[in-house]
């Protein structure tokens, strides 16, 4: 995932990112997403709710954030899930101890 950087008082338009999380990886945003303003600090994360275009602005001097799309977080579960399955299936079997 690409970071971008904001510098203060310069706003960023994102459009068409519905369901798409916006994560603060540094300083703090202010954002507004379909009419409600939303602050983010270092670590946090927001996802888009609205069709409308989303503003994103610094509430520092500089701050970075990056965008996950929902696509791309569903699949990075799926592999999650499917590793834990095949290292289950793989996994060497316990004797019974009630037999």
């Amino acid at each position: 995932m690409d970071t971008n950087t904001l510098q203060s008082n310069i706003a960023v338009q994102l459009t068409e990112q519905q369901g798409a999380f916006i994560v603060c990886e540094e300083g703090q945003l202010w954002l507004t997403d379909n009419g409600d303003d939303i602050v983010l600090a270092h670590g946090e994360r927001y996802q888009i709710q609205g069709e409308q275009p989303v503003v994103i602005e610094s509430l520092r001097t500089s701050s970075r954030f990056r965008l996950e799309s929902v696509r791309v977080l569903q699949a990075s579960r799926f592999t999650k899930l499917q590793d834990m399955l095949h290292r289950l299936s793989h996994a060497p079997r316990q004797p019974n101890a009630h037999a």
